[in-house]
């Protein structure tokens, strides 16, 4: 379930892709990225605003075999604190700084279809007053590419 807010989402992500080798000696590329999210939240029901927040990402992934890519990120996110409106919550009880180091794999099954999974583990965590704080997060993803037909 959403806020019942209208949000703005605005980001930036950069990739370059180096050259590298298979642990196995073959041919491979070797992505690293920066990507920055920032999240502007409008008020919802019963004029409840989620704190804004900026994400912070950086990371890269090593080829370990030809379809199977080791992954690595550190993750920050800062939340402001909610404002809450007309209800009865604790504004005091939200916002926050997090920083996560979030090893991972991905396997590519096919060209156009891969999936991810990563262990995303707590190296700093700083809340306002009493919050739920997950002491680990599993992410997992399926993508799918698609191939785009050119004419003439």
């Amino acid at each position: 379930p959403g806020s019942g807010s209208v949000d703005g989402l605005f980001g930036l992500h950069l990739m370059h892709v180096l050259p590298g080798r298979t642990l196995g000696g073959g041919a491979a590329v070797v992505p690293i990225f920066a990507s920055a999210l920032l999240r502007l939240n409008g008020r919802g029901t019963e004029g409840y605003r989620v704190g804004h927040e900026v994400q912070l990402s950086v990371g890269g992934g090593y080829p370990l075999i030809d379809r199977l890519r080791f992954q690595g990120q550190l993750n920050a996110r800062i939340a402001a604190r909610d404002e809450v409106g007309t209800t009865d919550a604790t504004r005091e009880n939200t916002g926050g700084r997090w920083l996560y180091a979030s090893p991972g794999l991905r396997f590519d099954a096919t060209d156009n279809v891969g999936f991810t999974g990563f262990l995303q583990v707590p190296v700093y965590q700083r809340v306002n007053r009493i919050q739920l704080a997950a002491p680990v997060n599993l992410w997992f993803g399926v993508t799918y590419r698609l191939s785009m037909l050119r004419t003439g």
